[in-house]
Order: C-alpha cells, then sequence, then structure tokens
C-alpha cells in the first residue's frame, strides 16, 4: 500500500485552523483510515474523511475545546448520536 499523506501548508489555506480528530490513533488498525481532520471549508473543497467547515465555526470550536475534557466527535446519524449520549451517561 503506497503512503499517503496530506499537504499542510497550502496556498488555499485550507489548514489555517485545524483540529486532530483522533480516530484510529492508537492501536491502529491498517485500513481503517486515519489523518482525519477539522479543517476549513473552501472552494474548489473535496475531503477524503476530513470535517470541513467554515472558518467562523472552527474558530468556535476552538474557543472552548478543552482536550482535557475528552471531547468525542460523533459523525453520524440522530441515532449514533443518541447511541453516543446513551453510554456517556
Amino acid at each position: 500500500m503506497p503512503a499517503i499523506f496530506e499537504e499542510m501548508k497550502r496556498d488555499d489555506n485550507l489548514y489555517e485552523y485545524g483540529i486532530v480528530i483522533e480516530y484510529n490513533t492508537e492501536k491502529v488498525e491498517k485500513g481503517k483510515g486515519s489523518a482525519i481532520f477539522f479543517h476549513l471549508w473552501g472552494w474548489p473543497c473535496t475531503t477524503t474523511g476530513c470535517v470541513a467547515l467554515e472558518k467562523r465555526n472552527i474558530r468556535k470550536i476552538l474557543k472552548w475545546l478543552d482536550p482535557a475534557r475528552k471531547p468525542v466527535v460523533v459523525i453520524g446519524s440522530e441515532a449514533d448520536l443518541e447511541s453516543v449520549l446513551r453510554k456517556k451517561i
């Protein structure tokens, strides 16, 4: 399998702000994906698994984001979110 990487310093500034989503970073499972980020939405914007947001929304997240509180990112349906919330209670 070839090494796959993303160029983080780009002319379009899509990575001016970025937040690492720690998916498949411990006990890495080959073929499950990795290197998933919140980053800026731009045009043309394509992601292969990342979450792209407007700059104002990334900045809002960065203001309250506290890694010590162990935040969780849920990507999926409302039922997926409800399932995660039930487990946290």
